[in-house]
């Protein structure tokens, strides 16, 4: 186990990794927001013994806004949430159901983590990736938006306009049951086929995933988006 010590050496040693290359012409290229990001959740990882997050409260409203609150808080990880909210800072913080979580789409989001399949290798998630892909187009006739490199052990996988829940729903309530009555539903095909994703993600309409051009804060590897599969490779993702 490393000591206080060689902890607070690494932290240091990582920060000043991050730090140049979120000053770096790269990161502008590299970095990617969904499609009207004022309406997303962000949230900092900062370096600390423990992780401890927070919310971003700058309103994102383009790569600018982002990577100013990045180069001030020089965090270690930063995540965003795939669901809009009408209230994106605050999501998740309102006590009174009369003013609750609003939600404004209903995107589908996998995470196939090499750690929860058999063999637990980086090849495995992308054949796992591959099957998955394959049969939402077989069955569902859609192909990806977004096909990104985790920074890690595997792979995320998006469809922006996936169903219509907030046109057939009004009440906040009722979409967010139905987003995860649905979810769960697809979960259990994929299951059937021996398709392993992450369930955990996928079927919570709150979850924060890692935002494509940062860095993952241990493997120091871009989480990179990728065009198809095919053209993924470990060496494009990392730093000098």
């Amino acid at each position: 186990m490393k000591s206080k010590k060689e902890c607070l050496q690494e932290s240091i040693r990582t920060k000043a990794i991050l730090t140049a290359y979120y000053e770096s012409d790269r990161f502008y290229s590299e970095l990617k927001l969904p499609k009207n990001p004022s309406f997303h959740h962000f949230r900092f990882e900062c370096f600390s013994m423990k992780p401890k997050f927070y919310r971003l409260r700058d309103v994102v409203t383009d790569k600018e806004t982002l990577i100013k609150a990045i180069r001030r808080s020089s965090p270690r990880n930063v995540f965003f949430s795939p669901v809009k909210w009408l209230d994106p800072i605050n999501v998740r913080r309102k006590k009174d159901k009369e003013v609750s979580d609003y939600m404004l789409s209903s995107p589908l989001y996998f995470d196939i983590d090499k750690k929860l399949i058999e063999g637990e290798t980086l090849s495995k998630a992308l054949e796992h990736t591959k099957r998955l892909i394959d049969y939402i187009e077989t069955c569902y006739g859609r192909k990806p938006d977004w096909l990104v490199f985790s920074g890690r052990g595997g792979f995320h996988v998006y469809y922006w306009e996936w169903d219509d829940i907030p046109r057939r729903c009004s009440a906040s309530e009722s979409r967010i049951a139905v987003f995860i009555k649905s979810r769960k539903q697809l979960l259990r095909e994929l299951l059937k086929e021996g398709i392993v994703v992450d369930g955990l993600v996928t079927a919570d309409p709150w979850r924060i995933l890692r935002v494509p051009g940062t860095i993952h804060g241990d493997s120091l590897l871009i989480a990179k988006l990728f065009r198809k599969l095919s053209d993924f490779s470990i060496r494009k993702t990392m730093l000098p």
